[in-house]
């Protein structure tokens, strides 16, 4: 592992290399951030793990059917692994370990995505250190663009496929001082979930943070390449979440 950087109070960030059979590119970032217990009021406010079970059983088939291939996606990369276990295991998990509900979401007929499955991570983020996310605004994105045009200025846009995988997760018990895996459950299935996943509120600072790591060492690795002497000059980038907009 390389790294352990504080990115903020409680979360730290790593670089580490990845097992066997992963398909990725060799290593990943890992965030890291101890659990606490949520106080009685609060907690008895967030439901923890609650069964999407009948909202998934009103989709159509078309619906249910591209649901389940979003969902797909995550379960065939192993990011989410099902838990075989029996039901009263299954309980002491979802009592024990932060657990997230998967749940469906109709979106307007314009978006090409009409159903997209969304986290709620309420009572996983209850048990975890407040962050908050510290990067640029659309607006504030916009005007450091402006102010990069000029005649022969290319711009282009990138966005990150499947960002927030990138970055696995690892989190520790307070209590007992090992790691407590993070839980999804879909309909009555539970899964293992060992990337970022959306919804938890350390997500997009610990994605802003790997991010800047990531164009820190690009900007290095410029300098060295192209030498003091090189007229070019290094393009101005600006992320906003996994967009990328370089100029």
């Amino acid at each position: 592992a390389l790294g352990d950087i504080t990115i903020s109070d409680g979360y730290e960030l790593s670089l580490r290399k990845e097992g066997k059979g992963s398909d990725g590119p060799g290593y990943s970032f890992v965030v890291k951030w101890k659990t606490h217990t949520s106080s009685s009021e609060k907690a008895s406010q967030v439901p923890q793990g609650w069964c999407s079970d009948s909202l998934i059983q009103k989709l159509d088939e078309k619906e249910r059917s591209e649901f389940d291939q979003h969902c797909s996606v995550y379960t065939e990369k192993g990011w989410w692994k099902k838990v075989e276990k029996d039901d009263v295991e299954l309980s002491e998990i979802r009592r024990s370990h932060p657990v997230g509900t998967i749940f469906p979401v109709k979106q307007s007929l314009m978006k090409s995505t009409r159903i997209r499955p969304v986290a709620d991570m309420r009572a996983a983020n209850l048990a975890s250190p407040m962050v908050s996310a510290v990067q640029p605004t659309v607006l504030a994105a916009g005007r450091v663009l402006r102010g990069t045009l000029r005649r022969g200025v290319q711009v282009r846009q990138y966005d990150l496929e499947k960002a927030f995988y990138s970055i696995g997760t690892e989190v520790m018990d307070a209590k007992t001082g090992k790691c407590t895996p993070v839980y999804l459950r879909i309909g009555k299935d539970l899964f293992q979930c060992s990337k970022l996943a959306f919804g938890l509120s350390v997500g997009p600072h610990a994605l802003n943070c790997s991010q800047r790591i990531i164009q820190k060492v690009a900007r290095c690795a410029y300098d060295v390449l192209k030498g003091a002497q090189c007229r070019d000059v290094f393009p101005t980038i600006v992320v906003v979440m996994d967009d990328f907009v370089v100029a």
